[in-house]
């Protein structure tokens, strides 16, 4: 049984009397301790998929599983402790530093401030003298970098990331990319992410791209 399956799931978009469909039929599985990357044209569905599988919305039809039970049977936990997300745009609190806006995080969650936030943030190379300066004053790899740590203090089993290095440059990006591999190799995560790099999805232990024809998701050597 793989940690996380979608089974025939199907997504589509209503428009007064036309029916857009985005994905069909579509089935994959997620493993912990790889690196996912998804890629695809724009417009394509990844987006959607990944808000699918992050319980962000509900598919017209078809299962999406974690060990075997359906994630909307408890989504409430699934949103709090299993999944966690990463975006293009940070979404931190501007105003708060970076171990507030963890800190944040885990209060929300419901979960202990016993949490070593500033080691958390070390491993994904925030440095001691960074932890207490409001993230505005960071660059946008290092905030990124906070959004990551916000991310996983929670310890998910699966983490979600939607063109995270969309608005990095190169050496930022391998960093980031670096980070996702270590959580998968090392912290035994299931890391998903979407890009439209084919170079950063090189890096990534297995590629599924969709298929704007079928609208499913394929296995794919890029």
């Amino acid at each position: 049984m793989a940690l996380l399956e979608v089974k025939n799931v199907s997504y589509y978009y209503q428009d007064g009397d036309n029916k857009r469909e985005i994905l069909k039929d579509t089935s994959a599985a997620f493993e912990r301790g790889n690196f996912y990357t998804i890629v695809g044209e724009s417009g394509s569905g990844k987006t959607t998929f990944l808000s699918l599988i992050g319980a962000l919305d509900r598919p017209k039809s078809g299962e999406i599983l974690l060990k075997g039970h359906n994630i909307y049977e408890d989504v409430k936990r699934y949103r709090q402790k299993d999944v966690g997300f990463v975006f293009q745009s940070y979404n931190l609190i501007p105003y708060m530093t970076a171990v507030e806006n963890v800190s944040l995080a885990l209060d929300i969650a419901h979960l202990s401030k016993k949490i070593n936030i500033k080691g958390i943030l070390a491993i994904v190379g925030i440095t001691e003298d960074k932890t207490e300066r409001v993230v505005t004053k960071l660059s946008g790899g290092e905030q990124q970098r906070v959004a990551i740590a916000r991310a996983i203090a929670k310890s998910p089993t699966i983490l979600l990331a939607d063109e995270p290095t969309g608005n990095l440059d190169t050496d930022t990006s391998d960093f980031i990319v670096n980070i996702f591999n270590m959580l998968a190799h090392k912290m035994n995560m299931c890391i998903i992410m979407v890009t439209h790099n084919l170079e950063i999805a090189k890096r990534s232990d297995i590629v599924y791209r969709v298929d704007p024809k079928i609208k499913k998701l394929v296995k794919d050597n890029v």
